[in-house]
């Protein structure tokens, strides 16, 4: 111990905060930028699978089209 229990006290809150931030990744959520307010967000319901023509269900890209190219037949 240090000798005081003001100073343990301090000691063990800057250890608990530290650990917290490490633990929680709240490092990289503060040091992140923000989306300045005349950016466009993107959607939060883009698809990345969806059913072809037969039902199956097919992969795609961000832009929409197939991941694959269709098999022929």
């Amino acid at each position: 111990m240090t000798g005081s229990i003001w100073t343990d006290l301090l000691l063990f809150a800057a250890f608990i905060t530290l650990l917290s931030i490490g633990m929680f990744r709240l490092d990289t959520i503060l040091s992140s930028p923000r989306p300045k307010s005349g950016q466009s967000v993107k959607p939060q319901n883009e698809k990345f699978c969806a059913p072809d023509q037969s039902g199956k269900i097919v992969l795609l890209d961000p832009d929409g089209r197939r991941s694959r190219p269709r098999p022929r037949a």
